[in-house]
C-alpha cells in the first residue's frame, strides 16, 4: 500500500477542515436567521429541540469514522467523520440561536410594555378631563411606530376602563395583559 505525501496529508487536512468550517458556518447563518425571524417562539424552540435530537446520529457516525480513520490509518474515514462532524456541529449550533431568539423576544415584549404604558396617562388624561376613555386611540397614538407584537387591535377602550394585549409568541396561545383596574401586567398561556 502506497503511503501519501506530505502534502496530499496536508491538503487533506484543509479539505476537512473547509468542510467542518463550511458546516458550522451554515449551522451560524441558520440560526442568526431563525432567532432574527422566529425570535424566540416556540416554533424556534421546537427547531432546536428536533435539531439537538437529530445531531446525536451524525455525532455517532463522525466517531466512528475518526475510530475508523486511526484504526486503518486512512484519510477517506477522516473526510467522512469531517463531514459529519460538520452536521453535528450546525444542528447543535440551533441552540446558542434559540438562545439569541430568546433575548431578541425579551426586549421585543419589553418595548411593546413600554409603548402601552406611554399610553396610559394620556388615557387617564383623556378620562380626568370628559369622564370616559375615548372611543378610539387614534389621536392618542405616539408618531414612533408600533412594536412588532402589538396587533392593530392592542387596545380595548371602554367608557370605565381600558386594557392592552400583547402576543406572546413563546407561549401557545400566551398574551400580556394590562388593565386599567389592576394597573399591571399578567401573563397568560394555554399551559398557565
Amino acid at each position: 500500500m502506497e503511503q501519501p505525501t506530505r502534502n496530499t496529508v496536508r491538503i487533506q487536512k484543509y479539505i476537512q477542515l473547509l468542510i467542518l468550517g463550511g458546516f458550522t458556518a451554515a449551522g451560524i447563518a441558520v440560526a442568526m436567521m431563525s432567532a432574527m425571524y422566529m425570535r424566540g417562539s416556540h416554533e424556534q424552540l421546537l427547531q432546536m429541540f428536533i435539531a439537538s435530537a437529530l445531531s446525536t446520529f451524525p455525532m455517532v457516525v463522525a466517531l466512528i469514522c475518526y475510530a475508523a480513520a486511526v484504526y486503518t490509518g486512512q484519510q477517506a474515514p477522516l473526510t467522512a467523520g469531517s463531514i459529519f462532524a460538520g452536521i453535528t456541529f450546525a444542528l447543535l449550533l440551533q441552540i446558542p440561536g434559540y438562545m439569541l431568539g430568546q433575548t431578541l423576544l425579551s426586549k421585543d415584549i419589553a418595548a411593546a410594555k413600554a409603548y402601552c404604558e406611554s399610553l396610559v396617562v394620556a388615557l387617564d388624561q383623556h378620562y380626568n378631563d370628559y369622564g370616559h376613555y375615548p372611543q378610539s386611540m387614534d389621536n392618542l397614538l405616539p408618531e414612533s411606530e408600533r412594536p412588532r407584537l402589538l396587533t392593530k387591535d392592542f387596545c380595548r377602550l371602554e367608557d370605565t376602563k381600558f386594557s392592552f394585549e400583547i402576543y406572546d409568541p413563546a407561549e401557545l396561545m400566551g398574551f400580556y395583559d394590562y388593565s386599567s383596574e389592576k394597573r399591571e401586567w399578567t401573563h397568560w398561556a394555554f399551559f398557565d
